[in-house]
């Protein structure tokens, strides 16, 4: 099946599912760990965290549970995770050891956060993919709060390595009406950015997963199995993916939605369409930080993203599509990224267990240029030892690489890698 047919079939399946189907829970066990042999029933829970550390893990994660974390708070109190009046503190921790080959010296598309780290045809490395400490605060009925620290790998200069990536407060009580507010730093909820790998993100969510910088402004709603974000995003250069020329606060906005249905017979169908006003794709500089493009004129480039999870028992099978509608003027292309991904749910030794198998390609360049493509398969297995540790195994196979900085420069098309990744996830 063609590249052009992929998207077409997510768009079209990501409308499919607004129409038809019961009306089922939040969730319905569409996201979060495999579950125990004798748990069939739960496989339709509401998907709400119960305890303590599934709080933690959900809002310390960047693998799944990427969007939603103020919604993630309120179904928690209403699941009773939370005291009406209170303070809890968690954290969460991400470890792997990856082995990567190139068939290109110095070009390693996993190890390389930016250009030029590494020499030869292999290497090994240690990496702290994510470090993050949090507290969730109830205040009555109405009231709650969240902030994270975050470790950070990656920095920039005039950056700490420890980060407050996370602070917002919710104004909201899904028992008595279904809209909430918040307001703060947060994960910007636009499409679904969702991966199945046990430690490696797909392309949609390297491209276009958005993270605030400067406090934003949701609103969202929560009713018969919808969910609908409106966010306002103040202008300038933030963490991940969004940026608008200028410093006003209603420069730039996201909208955002998702509708989840019970076919029955144990099937289950989350949908969802996500609009962002202005994003990062808009100067013939590529950069990370707004000074590196000062002075250089932005373009409005949206970008716009159709998803669709299907659940089958302990199957789960999810297609997104994320894409601008103009060229990038780096690079004369839209952005555009595709995944398609599968898991089977079950145990090994009655411990919990994932096989996921993820395929995801992002396109940016002309036809024939270095910089056209990177391609990504994976394998992955993660095995939950305790409910805060887990282990996991991973496999990718990598064609291109078109770091973001100097993408016209130091990209090369014919870069072919094999990465192997072994890690651990531990929730406090």
């Amino acid at each position: 099946m063609t590249r052009k047919i992929m998207k077409v079939l997510a768009f079209g399946l990501g409308m499919v599912a607004f129409a038809g189907g019961t009306a089922g829970a939040d969730e319905l066990g569409l996201r979060g760990p495999a579950l125990p042999a004798n748990a069939d029933e739960a496989m339709l829970d509401d998907g709400a965290a119960k305890t303590r550390l599934e709080i933690f893990e959900r809002m310390t994660d960047f693998q799944e549970y990427v969007q939603g974390k103020p919604l993630e708070l309120l179904r928690a109190r209403q699941a009773g995770a939370l005291p009406n009046v209170g303070i809890k503190f968690g954290a969460g921790f991400t470890g792997t050891v990856v082995y990567e080959r190139t068939n290109t010296d110095g070009k390693f598309p996993i190890l390389s956060r930016l250009p030029g780290q590494h020499t030869g045809n292999s290497d090994t490395q240690w990496i702290v993919n994510d470090a993050a400490w949090g507290a969730a605060v109830s205040a009555g009925d109405w009231l709650t709060g969240y902030a994270q620290l975050e470790y950070i790998d990656t920095r920039y200069p005039g950056e700490e390595d420890i980060q407050l990536r996370k602070a917002f407060g919710v104004v909201g009580n899904l028992d008595r009406f279904p809209l909430y507010a918040y307001f703060g730093r947060n994960t910007i909820d636009f499409g679904d950015m969702s991966t199945y790998n046990p430690f490696t993100h797909n392309m949609n969510t390297h491209f276009f997963w958005a993270l605030s910088k400067d406090p934003v402004l949701g609103v969202g709603a929560v009713y018969d199995g919808w969910h609908v974000v409106g966010t306002i995003i103040p202008e300038g250069r933030h963490q991940r993916t969004a940026d608008t020329e200028g410093s006003d606060f209603f420069g730039n906005y996201a909208l955002n939605a998702t509708k989840v249905v019970d076919l029955g017979n144990g099937v289950r169908l989350k949908g969802g369409l996500g609009y962002l006003h202005r994003t990062i794709y808009n100067t013939v500089t590529p950069h990370h930080t707004g000074g590196m493009v000062a002075g250089q004129p932005r373009t409005d480039n949206a970008a716009v993203d159709a998803n669709l999870t299907l659940g089958w028992g302990p199957f789960d099978v999810m297609a997104e599509y994320t894409t601008t509608l103009e060229d990038w003027p780096a690079t004369g292309e839209k952005v555009e990224a595709l995944t398609v991904q599968g898991r089977y749910k079950d145990s090994i030794l009655s411990y919990p267990t994932e096989y996921s198998a993820v395929y995801s390609r992002g396109d940016f360049g002309p036809n024939g240029s270095e910089f056209e493509f990177m391609e990504q398969m994976a394998l992955g297995l993660e095995t939950h030892i305790d409910e805060n540790f887990s282990i996991g195994l991973e496999y990718v196979r990598n064609h291109g690489f078109a770091p973001l900085v100097n993408i016209q420069v130091t990209s090369d098309q014919s870069v072919k890698t094999d990465t192997f990744i072994a890690g651990i996830h531990v929730y406090f």
